[in-house]
């Protein structure tokens, strides 16, 4: 079975919950060995403990997810860009403005998946859908980038899904299940060879 880790964010901006990180707690499915995991909102701790979590789990897959309030679809994201500008503090209260997050690094890393197949996948599941070209210029877009230039060369896919807030349609129960269609999309693809396996262990093993 495929390995795939999903991760959310914590509660930002003073908000009572985030969506993302209540949608992980007690979320199951059968067909894939999933892990998930809820990071800070924070520049200094989101990436390294999500780099961490790769080391250790080794996934096939990796659906970064995260709040896009004024959003009212689900977004499939196709790039991360090599940009901060940070409209809100973070949780330790930085906000980095009109910056890089890579000096010399490429200005874009674009998602691994098939982001065009993956939305009309979901859209014939009725899903509310869009492929989105911008993943903002906060923790999001940070992250998406940072794990596709650490993970550039291998077989593992990488996107990035944005939620919408909830609201009377979109309760965390329907967030959960727009994570289990995002998961059958995933068991339809074929499995890694021996090869791309061997690649991707090499890859998780240089990652410091």
């Amino acid at each position: 079975m495929p390995r795939v880790l999903i991760t959310g964010f914590e509660k930002f901006a003073g908000a009572q919950s985030n969506p993302t990180e209540e949608m992980l707690i007690g979320f199951s499915y059968s067909d894939a060995i999933v892990k998930t995991r809820v990071l800070p909102v924070t520049y200094a701790s989101a990436f390294s403990e999500l780099q961490a979590e790769i080391k250790e789990f080794s996934p096939e897959f990796i659906l970064l997810c995260g709040l896009a309030e004024h959003r009212e679809q689900i977004s499939i994201e196709k790039i991360g860009i090599n940009y901060i500008n940070s409209q809100i503090a973070d949780n330790a209260g930085e906000q980095p403005l009109d910056v890089k997050i890579s000096d010399g690094g490429a200005d874009g890393h674009f998602s691994t998946f098939e982001t065009s197949t993956l939305v009309s996948y979901l859209q014939q599941c009725q899903i509310d859908s869009k492929l989105s070209l911008s993943a903002g210029s906060y923790l999001c877009n940070f992250v998406l980038y940072k794990t596709l230039e650490m993970l550039k060369g291998s077989s593992v896919k990488v996107t990035f899904v944005h939620f919408p807030k909830l609201s009377r349609h979109a309760s965390i129960k329907t967030y959960q299940q727009v994570l289990s269609h995002l998961l059958d999309y995933i068991v339809q693809q074929p499995s890694l060879s021996e090869q791309q396996i061997q690649s991707t262990a090499k890859s998780f093993a240089a990652i410091d």
